[in-house]
């Protein structure tokens, strides 16, 4: 057993420095989580590849935006088992994340608060990620402290009081409130409890939501619409995935097969599915499979769910933007 996983380990390594960004001045693309998948089979429950954080990183590293989300919630027992706690009772820290792409937008922003005691976060070392819990919406005066300093004309002109600070903080935490529902549900949550997870690709930040106990995830395309998935290896049918509005989650649900049949995000100018067997290289090996193939004989359905999935590098943003259109 030890032989295989150490095969399974040198191989995900392998493939993880294929694709490894070079410093250099060239780079290849993204790659689907499904080459792993194919080439090394069920990496994620392997205890060599999971003592090591640096193997996760170094497959984060490379991966497409929508693969991040079909492999973090696999990553749960990952990311607890190397997560430090934060002992120290300190002042809590904050970050700034984009919402928006659209500068018409009145809000922009939302920052979070960080690094309070009880607080947890993956050491990433050299890689191009941050991955920690938030405490909610940012309710300290630095923020705005640094705000005003940066906006001041006058070098040393003097600053509001903090009760003052904590006002203008209230306010902009209320906007995006409003704004957001997704903010609504992460704030009113139990501290600690939903993790960021940030990562650089060479065209910008990246950022997205994940909740392990509530089984939610969100990135910032998806507007209103939150992802739920199942527990097991269901999660990589997308018929098993289900997207709920983020301030409604007791109404009706749709899967994500639903929606990406629903908005024609896997459909070609054409009119054909771009997820056909022969347009597409599917993670469709014993490793992935898990048994029986997912034929629908005598149908014009010859796909195989999982291969929406298995889209080219430049069509992953479709899925989130598909997403928010969900419930429209």
């Amino acid at each position: 057993m030890e032989h295989l996983q150490m095969l399974q380990l040198s191989k995900v390594r392998d493939i993880a420095h294929y694709f490894k960004p070079h410093p250099i001045g060239w780079k290849r693309n993204p790659v689907h989580v499904g080459a792993f998948v194919k080439l090394a089979g069920v990496f994620w429950k392997n205890s060599l590849i999971l003592d090591d954080p640096e193997d996760i990183l170094g497959v984060l590293e490379v991966l497409q935006k929508s693969s991040f989300m079909m492999l973090l919630p696999h990553l749960n027992e990952w990311v607890h088992r190397h997560a430090r706690l934060e002992e120290k009772d300190e002042n809590i820290d904050f970050d700034d994340y984009r919402m928006k792409e659209s500068q018409s937008q009145d809000v922009l922003e939302v920052t979070f608060g960080y690094d309070a005691k009880g607080s947890r976060y993956v050491w990433c070392g050299s890689y191009s990620a941050r991955i920690y819990t938030i405490s909610g919406l940012y309710r300290g005066i630095y923020k705005q402290t640094l705000d005003i300093i940066w906006d001041q004309d006058e070098y040393g002109a003097p600053l509001p009081s903090d009760e003052k600070l904590r006002e203008f903080q209230a306010q902009e935490n209320h906007e995006c409130r409003t704004a957001f529902p997704i903010i609504r549900l992460v704030d009113d949550a139990k501290p600690e409890t939903w993790w960021i997870f940030r990562w650089i690709y060479a065209d910008g930040e990246e950022w997205l939501l994940i909740n392990f106990e509530e089984q939610i995830f969100w990135h910032r395309h998806m507007g209103n619409v939150v992802c739920l998935w199942n527990s097991g290896d269901g999660m990589w049918d997308p018929e098993q995935w289900a997207l709920a509005e983020a301030d409604r989650q007791d109404q009706p649900t749709k899967t994500i097969l639903e929606v990406l049949e629903e908005t024609g995000v896997c459909v070609d100018n054409d009119g054909n599915r771009e997820s056909k067997e022969d347009d597409t290289e599917s993670d469709t090996d014993e490793s992935d499979k898990g048994g029986d193939e997912d034929k629908d004989e005598g149908s014009d359905r010859v796909y195989k769910p999982r291969q929406f999935w298995a889209l080219k590098p430049d069509l992953s943003d479709r899925f989130f933007v598909a997403f928010s259109k969900a419930f429209k």
